[in-house]
């Protein structure tokens, strides 16, 4: 979003009391429109990381439960390949619904994307332990679960899978607070206050 292209937000931000000069309204739109190329950025390569490393699982484990011998384990295995193929499936699927903002759109159409775009993250990361962790923390436990030459040690990776899906998930709880507060600074920015 160049200073010209966006009229909308330059006669908001210069319209406010106190009103902003110029070169004042140029250096927020700059700000926006880094902080919204950042975060664009640091979706895509999430998403791209979140991608690959799905695959792996996905194939890693459908060749697990292909080769083991007890029915219980080749269901968790199975499961945990199933989960991530969902969460390849939901990733891409989420991220193909809400495109991202385009900066010559008029103002108040950015500023409702941009705003929007963070909060569809924010929901996703929230979230996750329900899309995400669950499907393949489940898997794992059931393939634990299913071992049949060391019960006992079963038991005890059944807890550590869960011990680390919970994990997972309070980090991306944690991660979605970080987004809400960005989000918050970038609101005070679009609206123009400090």
């Amino acid at each position: 979003m160049s200073f010209e292209q966006n009229d909308e937000l330059c006669r908001h931000w210069q319209g406010l009391d106190p009103p902003r000069s110029g070169k004042e309204v140029h250096e927020i739109m700059e700000l926006v429109e880094t902080r919204a190329r950042r975060f664009e950025r640091t979706i895509f390569w999430r998403n791209v990381r979140e991608y690959v490393a799905a695959a792996i699982v996905a194939v890693v484990f459908a060749l697990l439960a292909s080769n083991v011998k007890t029915p219980l384990e080749r269901v968790g295995y199975a499961t945990v390949s199933a989960g991530a193929l969902w969460v390849i499936l939901f990733a891409w699927l989420m991220q193909r619904s809400r495109q991202a903002p385009l900066p010559e759109s008029p103002g108040e159409a950015y500023k409702k994307a941009l705003l929007a775009k963070y909060d569809r993250q924010i929901l996703l990361t929230r979230t996750a332990w329900a899309w995400y962790v669950l499907p393949t923390t489940t898997g794992l436990v059931v393939a634990s679960l299913g071992h049949d030459y060391a019960p006992a040690f079963g038991f005890v990776m059944a807890g550590f899978m869960l011990a680390v899906g919970v994990a997972i998930a309070i980090l991306n709880w944690n991660a979605a607070k970080t987004l809400a507060a960005e989000k918050r600074e970038l609101q005070r920015l679009l609206v123009g206050t400090e």
